[in-house]
């Protein structure tokens, strides 16, 4: 059994430790944040049985196999790197690290150390996603030649630092790796171009709004999100011979295939906890001892980094991250 602790008592915690319990292959033992107490009242309403005085103590614990850590984006890089250095395997939630640099060096600090370390992103090992996978491979809607993606997401973290600059917040960089993951797992590791524009109530301050334009080898694909509206979230992949639909596609537990034919195909399952899929995974590699994902490897990860850092640096200037 996987032995994980959690760095941090942020508000996706509840919902990590629901689905380690759905896995059934890892337990969660510890947690520590920097306000005690927080730690404290998350062990008591989540059955976590210690709470570590710190950061440091929770790494050095040698009980423990897995770092968890949801802690805001500025600090990923440091907590991550203090974890790893200390030997542990680390899952790391999204944005993995602000800068490509960030991310080529913990990658480096896991292979010396022969350590697992993963971004944390559900959607790929998602059930429905290796169906939509096999539907593309066994060419249901033919080429591929368009998708569309539209997000809605009034409900994103407006915490200040989430809307802070300097902290590493914004609307991209916080949901930049669910469209970029996933569309890497199902058409291939790297984009060929990827251009974008963004809209902010003030100047200088991040980004609510965004449109992305990618290209894929044939594929042209538009993302699009908007933190100001509370509409239907759609995922649409066009082919010459149909389409697939998924609502939802970052948790989402269906999908429709459409095809020109009128054969349609819907695909659907039960789903208690989105996160589940992604522990069996974790558990499953680090017990046979591998320490990449081939579902979501360092490269689709350092993939996504780059066009977030490159974008935000075209959009709020080269001094970014580090804006003062």
């Amino acid at each position: 059994m996987l032995k994980i602790g959690i760095m941090g008592a942020a508000k996706i915690v509840p919902r990590f430790v629901a689905g380690v319990k759905e896995s059934g292959q890892a337990e969660v033992i510890g947690i520590a944040a920097r306000n005690k107490e927080k730690a404290e009242k998350a062990a008591l309403d989540l059955g976590i049985p210690e709470v570590y005085d710190d950061y440091v103590s929770l790494v050095k614990a040698e009980e423990i196999d897995l770092i968890y850590i949801p802690l805001i984006n500025k600090q990923h890089y440091p907590q991550a790197k203090l974890a790893l250095e200390a030997g542990k395997n680390v899952l790391l939630e999204k944005p993995f690290t602000l800068t490509l640099k960030e991310s080529q060096e913990l990658f480096k600090i896991a292979n010396e150390k022969n350590l697992f370390l993963m971004e944390a992103q559900k959607s790929v090992f998602l059930p429905v996603m290796t169906k939509i996978k096999k539907w593309l491979d066994a060419n249901e809607i033919g080429k591929v030649s368009r998708l569309a993606i539209n997000d809605f997401r009034p409900h994103t973290n407006r915490e200040s630092w989430a809307l802070d600059l300097k902290e590493g917040g914004g609307a991209f960089i916080m949901h930049a790796s669910y469209p970029l993951s996933v569309l890497q797992f199902l058409f291939g590791t790297g984009f060929d171009e990827a251009k974008g524009i963004y809209w902010s109530p003030e100047e200088n301050k991040a980004d609510l709004d965004y449109e992305i334009l990618l290209k894929k080898e044939e594929i042209m694909i538009n993302i699009s999100l908007t933190t100001r509206l509370d509409k239907a979230n759609t995922f649409v992949i066009y082919g010459e011979k149909g389409e697939i639909s998924v609502p939802n596609y970052w948790k989402s537990n269906q999908a429709s295939l459409i095809r020109n034919d009128g054969m349609n195909e819907e695909f659907s399952h039960p789903m208690p906890s989105e996160f589940s899929y992604e522990i069996d995974e974790i558990a499953e590699l680090i017990n046979s001892g591998k320490k990449k994902s081939e579902k979501l490897s360092p490269e689709m990860t350092m993939t996504t980094v780059k066009i977030v850092e490159d974008l935000y640096q075209e959009w709020f200037g080269k001094d970014w991250p580090n804006i003062k």
